[in-house]
């Protein structure tokens, strides 16, 4: 059953999304957009690509010429789900185009501010969710090292 929550980011999630945070490889957050056909499109991303800015607000990037990003630039709002510590959480949020980022590892990614407007958490009396989707990386050096850079860029700002 589905809990309204807070219109901000829950502590716990700000742990794991903040600037300074520990990279969580393996963690990806869905990015729900809505596509021209009026269905969701999906996105994957990870917490390199997502940080908090406070709690209330999250910057994104994406690659630039994706369907993710051309959905938030038509229609600016968007879903961030993912699942953390046996919940399942969902971010509703407002979105603003905020230009690009620009780094040497991860080249140029779009980037969007999120607001959020509504967050829901889930969680099963009878079962415990032990994770969404997961992933492990084939080269986890260089990727920790381009979302350590990519991360900083976002928070900077990085607007070109």
């Amino acid at each position: 059953m589905s809990t309204e929550r807070e219109p901000r980011l829950p502590d716990r999630l700000g742990d794991v999304l903040g600037p300074h945070a520990p990279l969580c490889e393996g963690l990806t957050i869905l990015l729900l957009t809505i596509s021209s056909d009026d269905y969701p499109h999906q996105a994957m991303l990870s917490c390199g690509e997502v940080v908090a800015v406070d709690d209330e607000r999250l910057a994104l990037a994406v690659w630039p010429t994706s369907t993710a990003a051309r959905n938030l630039a038509e229609r600016p709002r968007a879903t961030l789900a993912l699942v953390d510590e046996g919940t399942s959480w969902c971010l509703f949020a407002e979105i603003a185009d905020a230009g690009t980022v620009v780094t040497p590892l991860s080249g140029t990614l779009r980037r969007f501010d999120a607001t959020i407007t509504r967050v829901t958490s889930d969680r099963a009396p009878y079962a415990v969710l032990e994770s969404g989707v997961t992933f492990q990386l084939t080269e986890p050096e260089a990727t920790t090292a381009r979302w350590r850079e990519l991360r900083a860029a976002i928070v900077q700002g990085g607007r070109t």
